[in-house]
């Protein structure tokens, strides 16, 4: 006679694949969560940094055209519209949570740089600012080299 089978069941300790990832996916959030609230301003002095570099890459990109096309290329920062534009027909709006100051020619509500087919232009400098954070793009006359310098 045989006896009869006896069926073990075995109980395995552990997780499965789907609670692993609901875990790793709270850890992850909650990691996140606390890191932007330590931070604080960081981020926007981050996003003020990246702004500004785009400006000074457009004004570079500008004085790049102004070589190349032999004919003076303007880009201008205009603080009351809050907005920057090239004679190429280029226009970023910046937004009014950023405030705007600078110097060079235009008047006290605009700053406006000429570069010109020599390389050189007319300079000036003007900075866009949020939260203590302060990022300032100065263009050379001499190189027509636009420079940016972040202060935080």
């Amino acid at each position: 006679m045989t006896a009869p089978a006896h069926r073990h069941h075995r109980t395995q300790a552990g997780f499965t694949l789907l609670e692993m990832l609901v875990a790793l996916g709270i850890a992850a959030l909650v990691v996140s969560l606390a890191t932007a609230r330590l931070q604080g301003g960081a981020g926007s002095s981050l996003s003020l940094e990246a702004m500004a570099r785009v400006m000074a890459q457009q004004m570079h990109a500008l004085r790049s055209t102004a070589i190349r096309q032999h004919s003076a290329q303007i880009y201008q920062v205009d603080f009351a519209a809050h907005e920057a534009t090239a004679s190429t027909g280029l226009r970023q709006v910046i937004p009014a949570s950023i405030g705007l100051s600078g110097a060079g020619s235009g008047g006290g509500a605009r700053v406006r740089i000429v570069f010109f087919p020599d390389g050189s232009s007319s300079g000036g400098a003007f900075a866009v600012q949020r939260n203590g954070s302060k990022a300032t793009v100065t263009v050379d006359w001499l190189t027509g080299q636009p420079s940016l310098h972040v202060a935080r």
